[in-house]
């Protein structure tokens, strides 16, 4: 995951988009969004991800565009698969690709109406409906998307040499760490993905691939393995460690407890506090 200073991140994205008219992202390693100006899709991006294989045409044109980047080192300027001028920019540390900004979702004044309408057909989509919110994209001269790009590609080293951006733990580390220190808070599914600005696809994935488990059944054996930790070294009350790891309520704390553990908590104190 990146450490973002996220006000001065934020400030750079707004002038960039104020000043080209051009949408322009942060994302880490993994491809995950951080920061976007505008915060969402256009209408005619966003009614093509409507469709499962628009979507999925989507992330491939993403993943190729990141993987150019990452193995080059380089700014990549390309036309996505519904005709549209995009670019990413590989942000770099160390010679090591730690994140990527991007910009794009414009026209270039190249219409392709016909090929909208086979795309339209191919994903489903409504053809009429697709060509009207392409026509409602800003357009932006070729020779303007390619001055962008190159501010866009400043705007990468800009983001590095000012410490704005820089590498941090694996997103897993992340959220393992967010979770252990907050484990008396709200840990919900919404909030880890609001923290971590992730879709709640994309934390399941995660936490699947890093602990085998669902976010709610990590975070509740995070609770019990700190509530077993504190019966053993503390001599707080029962009640008062469940509260302490978010599990306030007493008689469900004891039954998650003793299903996790084989033990009542009194009982795992007895058995393994120091004598």
């Amino acid at each position: 995951m990146l450490k973002i200073d996220k006000q001065q991140l934020l400030s750079l994205l707004k002038d960039f988009y104020r000043l080209t008219g051009v949408k322009i992202a942060i994302l880490d390693d993994e491809g995950v969004e951080c920061y976007n100006v505008p915060e969402r899709h256009c209408g005619f991006c966003a009614y093509v991800r409507t469709s499962p294989a628009g979507q999925a045409a989507c992330e491939q044109c993403d993943r190729q565009a990141m993987e150019i980047c990452r193995r080059t080192g380089k700014l990549y300027l390309y036309t996505c698969h519904m005709g549209l001028a995009e670019c990413y920019s590989p942000i770099m540390q160390q010679g090591k690709c730690i994140g990527y900004i991007a910009c794009g979702q414009s026209r270039t004044g190249k219409e392709e109406r016909d090929a909208l309408r086979v795309r339209a057909a191919e994903y489903g989509l409504d053809g009429e409906k697709l060509l009207s919110l392409y026509s409602e994209i800003g357009q932006t001269q070729e020779e303007n998307m390619h001055a962008a790009a190159a501010i866009m590609d400043a705007c990468a080293s800009y983001l590095y040499l000012n410490r704005l951006i820089e590498a941090g733990e694996s997103m897993s580390g992340e959220i393992a760490k967010y979770v252990d220190e907050n484990l008396n808070g709200d840990l919900s599914v919404d909030v880890l993905c609001r923290n971590f600005h992730l879709s709640r696809v994309n934390l399941y994935a995660c936490c699947k691939e890093a602990f085998s488990a669902t976010p709610a059944l990590y975070v509740r054996h995070a609770r019990l393995r700190r509530a077993a930790e504190l019966l053993k070294e503390t001599s707080l009350p029962v009640a008062g460690i469940a509260a302490k790891v978010g599990l306030y309520d007493y008689n469900y704390f004891s039954k998650l407890f003793r299903a996790r553990y084989s033990l009542s908590p009194r009982a795992y104190r007895k058995k393994f506090a120091p004598k």
